[in-house]
């Protein structure tokens, strides 16, 4: 990982820290989605905070998750967050905020749909 972390932050400049999910886990990430996450793209932003600590525990990083009433839902998951943001308020949402706390050093954010993308190709290389 180190190397992944290392040829990253050669490339785009920044110091950047990785996370790595094996086909199963990212399943479990997909398949334990809350019900109706990422059915109504026309409405709704999804996004997925994957921890870079396996161990870390949803409900304790929730807490420090901000989400605005009437705006945005945060639910947890097998080491995510799900995030639902109203798009036509994703002005409004919180979601950014998380960029000034600690919590954000201990994860990454994916949207919903690449998050499925990248389960495809798993779902492909793996037949």
């Amino acid at each position: 990982m180190r190397r992944i972390e290392a040829a990253l932050s050669a490339r785009f400049g920044y110091e950047a820290t990785a996370t790595i999910r094996i086909h199963a886990e990212l399943r479990a990430v997909v398949n334990d989605a809350p019900s109706g996450f990422g059915d109504d793209p026309d409405r709704y932003r999804y996004d997925v905070l994957f921890f870079m600590d396996r161990e870390a525990v949803a409900s304790d990083v929730i807490k420090d998750v901000p989400a605005r009433d009437g705006v945005d839902a945060v639910a947890t998951g097998p080491g995510v967050l799900y995030f639902t943001r109203v798009t036509a308020r994703a002005s409004q949402s919180h979601l950014a905020r998380i960029t000034g706390r600690a919590s954000y050093k201990a994860m990454t954010i994916r949207n919903w749909r690449t998050t499925t993308r990248l389960l495809e190709r798993m779902d492909q290389r793996s037949t």
